[in-house]
């Protein structure tokens, strides 16, 4: 109910994520308190489900502010006449992933011509701007966001491609950008250099991009995964915790829990690991838990217990040792 209550015109804005935390950075005071947009793409999600056509003429009004929205950044210091400033495209992905999902479950309850607007919008505010970055700049290949950036630009190449056949060679483009920097991020060793939290949030996110890759080339997530995943089983060890209610060690910036999409994903590649252990830990503390069709296939392939923690791990390359 508090869903049917959301009235997304009433964040149509110069730049879509002015308010909230990113204003007191990028944004104007002005824009302090513009409302935010939200739920849109999970109205699509339930309408669809529950078949409430409201629900899904929501999803379609929250794709459409977002649209008319001049634009999708941060805020003002991020897009003025005569800037270079950039903040590597997240908020253009995040609004680019937002209104794909939208056109794509609740596609039917826009006319033609709004359907056409939406993909131009996301061609040209979202897409275009996200390619820009992975052209500048090298370090997004050897680092966690990349995994962040490419979602929405996925998203929409994978939607648009089914009305423009020329799309493809750019979501090919996308499919190689996100596998050819998870080959680099992963060490000879297996490890990962920057905070354990952050490896789960780069295969979490990458996992969701490939399931939907994978279907539309009619081939399974794991199918569409590099190797170097295989390798992966000793880092589980050295981060894994012994606490009940952590998953690893947050040392660094890190976070003490990894996303279940992840846990999923690596132990299912890696099913007599620590990182069968971790998963099966982590899911005993969500009781009652849905989880979506990639996951429970994933879950449905890996055993019930994993490797005890063992007692000494070392790995050379990325510099890290437990006990």
């Amino acid at each position: 109910q508090s869903m049917r209550s959301l009235q997304p015109e009433q964040s149509i804005h110069q730049f879509v994520w002015s308010s909230g935390r990113a204003n007191h950075t990028f944004g104007r005071v002005r824009d302090a308190d513009r409302p935010r947009h939200s739920g849109a793409a999970q109205a699509a999600r339930i309408g669809l489900v529950i078949r409430d056509a409201d629900l899904l003429r929501l999803a379609a009004r929250g794709a459409l502010s977002s649209a008319v929205s001049e634009k999708w950044d941060d805020g003002f210091v991020a897009n003025f006449p005569g800037s270079a400033w950039e903040l590597r495209s997240f908020r253009r992905s995040y609004c680019t992933e937002e209104i794909a999902v939208i056109l794509d479950l609740a596609g039917e309850m826009f006319s033609e011509l709004g359907r056409e607007y939406l993909m131009r919008r996301m061609a040209e505010e979202g897409i275009g701007p996200v390619n820009y970055i992975t052209w500048k700049f090298d370090y997004l290949f050897h680092g966690n966001q990349m995994a962040f950036v490419t979602k929405g630009r996925m998203y929409a190449c994978l939607v648009m491609e089914r009305v423009w056949p020329r799309v493809k060679p750019y979501t090919e483009m996308s499919y190689r950008d996100l596998y050819g920097t998870l080959a680099n991020v992963i060490m000879p060793d297996g490890g990962f250099l920057e905070p354990p939290s952050y490896f789960g949030a780069t295969i979490g996110n990458t996992a969701e991009i490939l399931f939907h890759y994978a279907r539309t080339r009619d081939k399974t997530l794991r199918e569409t995964l590099p190797d170097v995943l295989h390798r992966t089983g000793d880092y589980g060890a050295v981060v894994a915790s012994t606490l009940p209610d952590v998953d690893v060690i947050p040392f660094g910036d890190s976070g003490p829990t990894i996303r279940a999409t992840a846990l999923l994903v690596l132990a299912s590649i890696n099913p007599e690991s620590v990182w069968t252990t971790l998963l099966r830990k982590h899911l005993a503390r969500l009781e009652g838990a849905r989880f979506s069709p990639m996951e429970q296939a994933l879950l449905a392939n890996i055993p019930e217990e994993g490797l005890p923690l063992p007692s000494f791990v070392i790995l050379p390359e990325t510099r890290l040792a437990a006990s």
